[in-house]
């Protein structure tokens, strides 16, 4: 039997995040806790790399000190919980996870998680940021956010400042992304759930911390349909592409950053809002506003009263326009390689 690299990964993302969620239960992990490379912690709250785990990381060269000690610090297994999920969710879109430094390259998609960087604490440039790492595409960074109501807050401002520095960005347009719940409908509402702030706490809410960011707020649910849109929104100039295809000869160049496209007859006024960036959707009005399919009802809600019209689009037929394949990597059926290029049996 060989181990898949779907397999391999899960091992992986256990070992630099130490702690994997709880309700995990899948055909590779129960492979894996078959295989006694995971088991479940004392306080049965994650699941970690056995001894036998971490010496196959380290058969393969993939060196990690696991916890010499049980941590019973909710806050800190929470994090690393939530980091594992969205780098599992984004290993299912083939991204490289596993990144040790800022990524300047063109041709791939590869994600650097914030523990990670955090890891020497002598020169810890993250600070106290909420942010989870840095995802690099070719022309743009996505840095997500994950939205959770036990979660006090952040300093927005102070966010950016970081991630603005210490060569973070690679000279490429950052993006925030707001996730953390596998519905659309329920990552808009729990932006608007959010705990109560005491007092003395001068922090940002979700909400507010999303008009203060400069750049871009999209929000990207944790499901194949937020896959499919990420994937979308790496594409370079994808925005371009869609709306010279959907209006044709009628296509014109857009006069300000609030619009994608003119429809050079009409001169009527389109945005794509695939991205769901809700700061800019009432922004340039009036104008037509075209999201994928899955995004209709939410968007809906959002746009109630405002002057616009919203269209929608089949994830399949964007994808087909911007020439992307209509299935996701299939990670469980690949085998792993190692870095000669053999492969590695159970």
């Amino acid at each position: 039997m060989l181990f898949t690299k779907a397999e391999i990964d899960w091992l992986k993302i256990g070992a630099v995040c130490k702690d994997l969620p709880p309700d995990i239960w899948t055909p590779v992990a129960q492979t894996l806790l078959g295989l006694k490379l995971l088991r479940q912690n004392r306080q049965k709250t994650s699941y970690r790399l056995t001894p036998a785990g971490y010496k196959l990381m380290d058969r393969i060269g993939f060196g990690y000190v696991h916890d010499k000690t049980y941590r019973c610090d909710t806050a800190v297994i929470r994090r690393r919980i939530q980091t594992a999920e969205l780098m599992l969710f984004l290993d299912k879109l083939g991204v490289n996870v596993f990144m040790q430094s800022p990524a300047d390259k063109k041709d791939e998609l590869s994600f650097l998680p914030s523990a990670v960087l955090r890891q020497n604490a002598a020169s810890n440039v993250l600070g106290n940021t909420k942010l989870y790492g840095f995802l690099y595409a070719q022309e743009a960074v996505f840095i997500p956010y994950r939205i959770a109501q036990s979660d006090t807050g952040l300093y927005a401002q102070n966010e950016e400042r970081i991630f603005h520095v210490n060569h973070l960005l690679c000279g490429k347009t950052p993006h925030v992304i707001y996730t953390g719940q596998s519905s659309l409908e329920e990552l808009i509402q729990s932006l608007w759930q959010q705990k109560p702030k005491i007092q003395k706490d001068h922090t940002d809410s979700f909400l507010s911390a999303m008009q203060r960011f400069s750049c871009p707020v999209c929000f990207v649910p944790l499901s194949e349909e937020g896959l499919r849109q990420l994937r979308i929104m790496t594409v370079p100039g994808y925005r371009e592409k869609l709306c010279r295809y959907l209006l044709g000869s009628q296509y014109h160049q857009p006069e300000n950053q609030w619009h994608d496209a003119v429809h050079s007859k009409s001169g009527e006024r389109y945005q794509i809002g695939i991205d769901f960036n809700l700061k800019d959707f009432d922004k340039g009005l009036p104008k037509h506003l075209i999201a994928l399919e899955f995004q209709k009802e939410p968007a809906q809600r959002m746009l109630l009263g405002k002057d616009i019209i919203l269209h929608t689009i089949q994830t399949e037929e964007a994808e087909q326009i911007l020439e992307l394949p209509g299935k996701l990597p299939n990670l469980s059926a690949e085998p792993y390689r190692t870095k000669e290029g053999g492969y590695l049996t159970v």
